[in-house]
């Protein structure tokens, strides 16, 4: 009788254990009229599974889904942390949140054609490439062949959003990070033009190495790629690490988190174009009409190194008669916060970091810059830019109980 007894407990024991297999946390700070994509920092969380579904404790009916992830803005070197990710739609409110593991198909996969681009594909439709082998397009010059870049960048609906080796600016790529002035032992290189303007100088290119991160799930997707920038003689002179995450798309957006980090193995500057000042994270945007630039001041016009937040360039693509749109947010604790840009009318959104004052790094010192792509349907009124931005910097608080 006492060994069925003490049998029992034990049984109770270890049933109640395993359906206690949960934490809760506390959802506040949410802006109610857009879907919120958020990183949680590392720690907030102790369960450890792919997936977590979190129910309201109130109203299990009011959940939402956490996926495991890279943490592409707390994680402070090239080997990033993991952390959970999620989408707070406008239908979930704050309040205490009971957090369970989880079971769901992703929505995302990755395409890895012999083209030398890895796609990226949400319920199998294209959401953006990345381009490591090197790409060079017929009746270009050879001098501008190159690799480590973004494009083609889609919207919601499929219209190609990104321009590769436009005639106008050969050197144009898609997303880019690159500057015009690379200074190595006081010689100057151009990462920008790879030879130069005019094709007269010593070539610089940036150079895939390996990846490092290859991530699918149903909340977002995570690719990170290992680059060096490499000199014609083969001297390695900076490694470089993108990491990129794709959110799911909602109605009408979708976030696409960029963190770039580089590493000098040599003494090395770099500057933007004198007086202008471009060079840094760039967007040259496919042919269009209509074409409007917003920023949190207003309309813009043509400018150079204007200190904003945001800028957001928004059109009529690929002969449709609907807008749409591509907002680039600099991450308030990227150096110099805000950065100036090149924002130019015929197709280009750049963050001009660091602007016409070189930054100099020695031998193992590194930099990180972090950004958000915010892909919308309509303009930028439309596309809720200014609500973006702000869950961007200002994201809603997740804390444990």
């Amino acid at each position: 009788m006492i060994n069925k007894i003490i049998f029992l407990i034990i049984t109770i024991g270890v049933f109640s254990s395993c359906s206690d297999n949960h934490e809760e946390i506390v959802l506040s700070n949410i802006v109610r009229n857009l879907d919120s994509p958020i990183e949680i920092a590392p720690g907030i969380i102790s369960l450890d599974s792919d997936l977590l579904k979190a129910q309201l404790v109130d109203n299990p009916n009011i959940e939402f889904v956490l996926q495991k992830s890279p943490s592409i803005f707390y994680s402070g070197d090239s080997t990033l942390q993991n952390s959970y990710s999620t989408v707070i739609g406008i239908s979930v409110i704050e309040g205490k949140y009971k957090i369970i593991p989880y079971t769901q198909k992703p929505v995302f996969s990755l395409n890895n054609n012999e083209n030398g681009r890895l796609t990226i594909m949400e319920n199998n439709n294209p959401v953006l490439s990345y381009n490591f082998g090197m790409q060079l397009r017929e009746n270009v010059p050879k001098r501008y062949r190159r690799s480590t870049y973004i494009h083609p960048i889609y919207d919601l609906k499929g219209n190609i959003l990104t321009d590769d080796f436009p005639k106008d600016h050969f050197h144009h790529r898609g997303l880019s990070w690159m500057w015009p002035k690379v200074f190595i032992d006081s010689v100057r290189y151009d990462l920008w033009h790879i030879y130069g303007m005019k094709g007269e100088l010593e070539g610089i290119h940036q150079v895939f190495e390996k990846w490092v991160v290859k991530e699918v799930g149903p909340i977002c997707a995570t690719i990170g790629a290992k680059n060096v920038w490499q000199l014609d003689d083969g001297k390695k002179v900076m490694d470089e690490w993108v990491y990129v995450k794709v959110y799911r798309a909602t109605d009408n957006a979708r976030a696409i988190d960029i963190k770039l980090i580089w590493k000098a193995i040599a003494p090395i500057g770099i500057e933007g174009q004198t007086k202008k000042g471009y060079g840094g994270l760039n967007f040259r945007f496919a042919p269009r009409t209509d074409t409007q630039i917003f920023s949190n001041l207003g309309e813009e016009e043509d400018s150079d190194l204007k200190k904003l937040p945001w800028a957001d360039e928004s059109a009529k693509f690929n002969g449709k008669n609907y807008f749409s749109g591509v907002s680039i947010f600099q991450q308030k604790d990227n150096n110099n916060y805000p950065a100036g840009w090149c924002l130019r009318h015929y197709g280009f959104l750049g963050v001009a970091w660091p602007g016409v004052e070189r930054y100099d790094m020695k031998p193992g010192e590194t930099l990180s810059l972090s950004f958000r792509i915010w892909i919308h349907q309509g303009n930028a009124e439309e596309g809720n830019v200014e609500s973006a931005y702000d869950i961007f910097n200002n994201p809603p608080k997740i804390e444990f109980k």
